[in-house]
């Protein structure tokens, strides 16, 4: 056997490798999505509506029908304009048709949709509270406080979050200042005055001969004293 398929790779035959790698398809992912068959049937989806909301009936949960239903009315409203939205490649819809959800009955238990009500949001941003680190594929979640709303346009239900760059003009860093060098002048020195010499911290200047006369000197012993001009 080795022999003959060692005789196939002498004479060049070649076999068709189009299917011997895993990383490459031959079509586009959203057509093989839409051979898959990863959905309920009907009767499986108006059953399932049906035992939600006998899972929304307890107690603690009296306040979530009403804040579903408006979300609901929500979606509903921009379900037109956000088509993408409500037609998963994977998993069931929440529309039963192009106007009605499988969950229709907890509209009527919200209230009514208000879009200048700036004390009702519906819906948030998408990704309002999300961040996404494309390093390591991870979402996290932001614990940010809510801002309130000032207009209606700030509700933006269903839409891209947006992002806010903080841009200002290029300002080259200052040059450092040079150090003063080692026996320099101080800075609030007068140009062309003499340094003056201070006695050491702590310690007492010796008092002025008071024998010797302005302009006079000592003569060395054994000199000649200068005759008087």
């Amino acid at each position: 056997m080795i022999a003959f398929q060692l005789a196939h790779v002498i004479l060049g035959h070649r076999l068709d490798t189009k299917y011997a790698f895993n990383d490459r398809l031959l079509f586009p992912d959203t057509s093989a999505f839409s051979k898959l068959p990863m959905h309920h049937t009907d009767k499986d989806n108006e059953e399932a509506a049906k035992k939600t909301l006998e899972l929304l009936q307890p107690k603690e949960l009296s306040e979530a029908p009403g804040q579903f239903g408006l979300y609901l009315a929500q979606l509903q409203a921009r379900s037109k304009a956000l088509k993408a939205l409500n037609e998963p490649m994977l998993g069931d819809g929440l529309f039963k048709d192009p106007n009605t959800f499988w969950l229709q009955a907890l509209v009527g238990k919200g209230p009514k949709l208000d879009m200048n009500d700036l004390k009702q949001n519906a819906a948030m941003p998408l990704s309002a509270f999300l961040n996404f680190d494309p390093w390591t594929d991870q979402v996290i979640q932001m614990h940010a406080a809510f801002e309130p709303l000032l207009s209606s346009r700030d509700k933006m239900p269903f839409e891209v979050a947006p992002v806010y760059l903080k841009l200002a003009y290029y300002k080259a860093p200052p040059e450092a200042v040079a150090a003063p060098a080692t026996g320099a002048a101080p800075a609030d020195a007068t140009p062309g005055a003499a340094p003056t010499t201070g006695a050491p911290a702590g310690t007492t200047a010796a008092p002025a001969d008071t024998t010797l006369t302005p302009n006079a000197a000592t003569p060395a012993p054994g000199a000649t004293a200068p005759t008087p001009q």
